[in-house]
């Protein structure tokens, strides 16, 4: 038999009426009633310090928060955008008393009146959530802000090599890439990362011939686009962007199989697709001489401030062109293999993505750092013969193994005098490992029946998830945003082995003379 007990540790700080009306005045209480759908991220307290240098008393494990102001922003709001269009506003909100949790609920609905939250394990409080997913809530909770101060863990971020700049974080962008890639987790919504200045389409005009004109976007460079360029006429290379972007820069790649002659290009720009136009000072010529390396050829070419400006939109400021193409060119005099193998352009005045460009890499860094870091329930159990027929003094009753996944400490019980001892026959002082064959030595005088085998591993400290439902009262039924928030656990385990024991003991020789009732020779037996 084996039993399982869990300590959630960290206290949570409790605050007075006073402390609370004293930061939230009462007027902001009065709000009218009613919902709406909730996009708020909160951030996760791990665990709340407690001791001398913890401010307000310290309650224990509470079970019950409370959530005061939901529906006011701070100055940490972010709207975040996902690929199916829609929007959502992220920002950080606390219940009472110092707890804050991210939502695992996309489409929940946030309280416009004071509402009640319950603690709840994760299996029965995450309902809005898909399966499986705890561990990696729990992994990201715990390794970013605010468990992480936003300098900690943009240092994280710089040495996994991810280009944030050498600003950190702000706290609105680690708020919505933390709950972005939470709720890509819970409930399947995923951020727009797609950057604009990567066009969403690119094709080629018929006359090139050449397959996967696409495989100039992409970034393995053993995909290339090749054709063949005949003399006296262009060759186009149309691509479509999202949006209306203004192009800063341009760079093509050559690759080794274009022939080593000349080979020139430029850039266009259009509205329509019917109606192109040269964008100045994009032309490139590449001599002989360098076109044909093996190691290919790539050129970079500025195009100055306002080249690609198409005009001002009212909603979306100043604009440039949706559809741009290359047009290639090589000599005047025989036909040229031409070999692309990356066209890549750079915005002018963009932030790079629809999101911020922080949020969306902090966004991809979670959810490619995130694995299952949630404390399970040990295993633990014994295994050996449960009835052992072992002469007490000269004999050992086993053998007995732990199955477990790690080291437990092990006891007999119920037998005096009798000791773990290892497969040698000495005591055994340390924890038994999995699967390590033990014995349990009766001692002489042992006079019981049966005896107790008991293992014990913990504690063990690690983290789960725990899911906080809210309600319009303590006993109400769940109808508000679900939270989440990962807490510090022990846990132990124990195990007990019932083994019964006919201990056959041997009384020693006995004078004739002495008044003992037992013939010399007889044997007892002890049931």
């Amino acid at each position: 038999m084996t039993n399982i007990s869990t300590l959630i540790g960290g206290a949570d700080l409790c605050e007075s009426p006073s402390d609370h009306a004293g930061r939230y005045p009462r007027p902001l209480l009065a709000r009218a009633r009613g919902a709406r759908r909730d996009r708020r991220a909160q951030a996760v307290v791990v665990s709340v310090p407690t001791g001398p240098s913890a401010t307000g008393r310290s309650c224990g494990g509470s079970t019950a928060f409370s959530r005061y102001l939901g529906g006011t922003y701070s100055s940490t709001v972010e709207v975040i955008r996902f690929t199916d269009g829609t929007r959502a506003r992220t920002d950080m909100v606390r219940l009472h008393p110092n707890i804050a949790a991210y939502s695992i609920d996309y489409a929940g609905v946030a309280p416009r009146v004071p509402s009640r939250y319950r603690d709840q394990v994760w299996v029965s409080g995450s309902k809005a959530a898909r399966v499986g997913v705890q561990g990696e809530v729990v992994w990201i909770l715990r390794h970013s802000f605010p468990t992480l101060g936003t300098a900690e863990l943009s240092a994280d971020l710089r040495a996994a090599g991810v280009p944030i700049g050498s600003a950190d974080l702000k706290e609105h962008e680690a708020i919505a890439g933390t709950q972005a890639a939470i709720w890509s987790l819970t409930n399947g919504v995923a951020l727009d990362t797609q950057p604009l200045s990567v066009p969403v389409a690119v094709s080629a005009d018929e006359s090139a011939g050449g397959a996967c004109p696409g495989a100039v976007l992409d970034d393995d460079a053993r995909k290339t686009w090749r054709t063949l360029l005949v003399p006296g006429r262009e060759t186009f290379l149309e691509f479509e962007f999202d949006g209306r972007p203004q192009l800063g820069d341009y760079t093509v790649e050559l690759g080794p199989w274009t022939t080593p002659t000349v080979v020139g290009w430029r850039l266009q720009r259009s509205s329509d697709r019917h109606t192109w136009r040269d964008v100045s000072s994009s032309v490139v010529e590449v001599p002989h001489r360098e076109a044909g390396r093996d190691r290919g050829v790539a050129r970079t070419k500025g195009l100055g401030v306002g080249a690609t400006l198409s005009g001002s939109v009212p909603s979306a400021g100043r604009a440039g062109y949706r559809y741009y193409r290359l047009v290639v060119h090589g000599g005047d005099d025989t036909v040229v293999r031409l070999e692309l193998r990356a066209v890549r352009f750079t915005l002018a005045d963009s932030p790079g993505f629809r999101n911020g460009a922080r949020v969306v890499h902090l966004y991809q860094y979670l959810l490619a750092m995130a694995t299952s870091e949630v404390l399970g329930v040990p295993t633990l159990s014994i295994s050996g013969p449960s009835v052992v027929d072992a002469a007490a003094g000269n004999g050992l009753a086993g053998p007995f193994r732990v199955e477990s996944d790690r080291p437990a400490r092990v006891r007999v019980a119920g037998t005096s005098g009798g000791r773990v001892v290892d497969q040698d026959g000495r005591q055994l002082r340390g924890p038994a490992r999995p699967g390590q064959p033990f014995y349990v030595d009766l001692q002489v005088g042992a006079s019981q029946g049966s005896f107790t085998v008991r293992a014990a591993v913990g504690p063990v400290h690690g983290y789960e998830g725990r899911a906080l439902v809210g309600a319009r009262s303590d006993d109400g039924p769940a109808e508000f945003t679900t939270l989440a928030r990962a807490v510090q656990v022990w846990r132990h385990a124990v195990a007990t082995f019932e083994v019964r024991c006919p201990v056959t003991q041997v009384c020693p020789v006995i004078p004739v003379e002495t008044s003992w009732f037992a013939k010399v020779g007889t044997t007892i037996t002890l049931a």
